[in-house]
C-alpha cells in the first residue's frame, strides 16, 4: 500500500499535526505500507523524524493550488490513501487529488470546512458527529474521539511503567514544561517563572524544539534558579521525560493527549483556539488542571494554583486514573487498520469486477 500525506510544520502552525501524521505513517510502515510525507522545506526542522520516511519538499512560496496537479506529475501511478491534515485545505483540495489518490482521509480538529474525503479523523476527546454536519459528503467514514488519537508507538510502549509509577502519592521531584516543537513566544521560559513564583523546589526538564528561538533566554533564566533545571534542544524520546516526571505544565493540543496516555497530571495552557475543546473535556474529566490563554502564565492566583497542585498529593493521585482514562495510546494502530481493511475492500470489489 501507498501512502502520501500532505501536513506542514512551521513556527505559525507548531509541529502537532507533523508528529500525528508521523504517528500514523509508522504505524503503517509496520504493516507494510510505503509512506511518502509532501511537506514545506521548514518542515524536517521542527520535526526531524519526518526524513524516517521518502519526502516532497515543497517550496516555501509555492501556492497549494498548484500542488496537486504537481504530485500527479510526481506520482503518475497514484497512491493508494492520501492523508490531509492541514487546516488551510478543504475539499476544493481533496477533490483536485481524486485523479491520483484512490481514497483520502482528512484529519481535522476544528470541523469548520467542508471535505470530500473517504475517512474523516478527529481526534479531539468526546467529539460527536454532530459537529460535522453538512461538512462531509454522502458514505464519509468518521473516526471520532482519543480512541483514535495519533500517538507514536513509545507512549503506548511507556504507558504501563509509567501509571504503575503513579499509584502511590509523594512529594513532587520532577516537573516537565514543554510547548511544542517551535513556542516562538516563549511560553516555556514564562512557566518556568511560574515555578519560581510557586516557591517549587523540584527538578525541572525544560523542553524545547529542536533549533529554539528563545533557547539562550531559557537558560540564562534557569541558571539563576535556585533549583535543577535542565533544557532539552528538541528529545528523542519525550514518552521517557514524560514517564519520569510528577507534573507537567504544557499545551493543550496533541501533547495533551501524550501526557494523558502516561498519567501524567498537568496544567494544561489554551495558546490557542483549536485547543479549546480539549482543554474543556479534560477539565471536566478531572484530567488536567486548564489555565484558559497563555496571559494567565504570569498570574498571581496561577502561581497558587500550581502550589497548590504540587502540595496536593491526592489531587495528584486522583488526576492521572482520570487522564489514563482518556487515552490509551493505541490510535495510531486503529487508524491504521481502517486504512488496511479499507484497501483488502477495495482489493475485493476489483476483484469481483474482473472476474464475474
Amino acid at each position: 500500500m501507498h501512502v502520501a500525506f500532505r501536513v506542514d510544520a512551521s513556527s505559525v502552525v507548531g509541529g502537532g499535526h507533523a508528529h500525528r501524521c508521523l504517528a500514523l505513517a509508522d504505524a503503517l510502515r509496520e504493516r507494510g505500507a510505503n509512506c511518502l510525507f509532501v511537506t514545506r522545506s521548514s518542515s524536517t526542522v521542527l520535526v526531524p523524524g519526518l526524513k524516517r520516511h521518502d519526502l516532497i519538499e515543497l517550496s516555501m512560496d509555492e501556492p497549494d493550488s498548484a500542488v496537486p496537479r504537481e504530485l500527479s506529475l510526481a506520482m503518475p501511478s497514484g497512491v493508494d490513501w492520501l492523508v490531509v491534515d492541514h487546516y488551510g485545505l478543504d475539499s476544493v483540495f481533496e477533490e483536485a487529488c481524486r485523479p491520483w489518490a484512490r481514497r483520502i482521509l482528512a484529519v481535522d480538529d476544528l470541523a469548520n470546512r467542508p471535505h470530500t474525503a473517504d475517512l474523516l479523523l478527529d481526534q479531539t476527546p468526546g467529539r460527536v458527529a454532530d459537529r460535522y454536519r453538512g461538512l462531509l459528503t454522502p458514505g464519509c467514514v468518521v473516526l471520532l474521539g482519543a480512541d483514535y488519537a495519533l500517538l507514536r508507538a513509545e507512549f503506548a510502549m511507556a504507558r504501563p511503567e509509567s501509571l504503575h509509577r503513579r499509584e502511590r502519592s509523594g512529594d513532587l521531584e520532577r516537573l516537565l514544561i514543554a510547548f511544542g516543537a517551535s513556542d516562538p513566544c516563549n511560553y516555556a521560559g514564562e512557566a518556568l517563572a511560574l515555578v519560581k513564583a510557586a516557591g517549587l523546589h523540584c527538578r525541572v526538564d525544560v523542553v524545547l524544539g529542536p533549533r529554539p528561538r528563545h533557547g539562550d533566554a531559557v537558560r540564562a533564566l534557569a541558571d539563576h534558579y535556585p533549583f535543577a533545571v535542565e533544557v532539552f534542544d528538541g528529545v528523542d524520546d519525550m514518552a521517557a521525560l514524560l514517564a519520569a516526571a510528577d507534573l507537567a505544565i504544557g499545551a493543550g493540543g496533541v501533547a495533551a493527549l501524550e501526557r494523558c496516555c502516561l498519567g501524567l497530571p498537568s496544567l494544561l495552557v489554551v495558546l490557542a483556539d483549536n485547543q479549546r475543546d480539549n482543554a474543556s473535556r479534560l477539565a471536566s474529566e478531572g484530567a488536567a488542571h486548564v489555565l484558559e490563554c497563555a496571559s494567565a502564565l504570569v498570574s498571581p492566583a496561577s502561581a497558587a494554583a500550581l502550589r497548590t497542585l504540587a502540595q496536593n498529593g491526592t489531587e495528584r493521585l486522583k488526576m492521572p486514573r482520570a487522564a489514563s482514562r482518556m487515552c490509551d495510546g493505541g490510535g495510531a494502530p486503529r487508524v491504521a487498520a481502517r486504512m488496511l481493511a479499507g484497501q483488502e475492500c477495495m482489493r475485493r470489489t476489483i476483484r469481483r469486477r474482473t472476474n464475474p
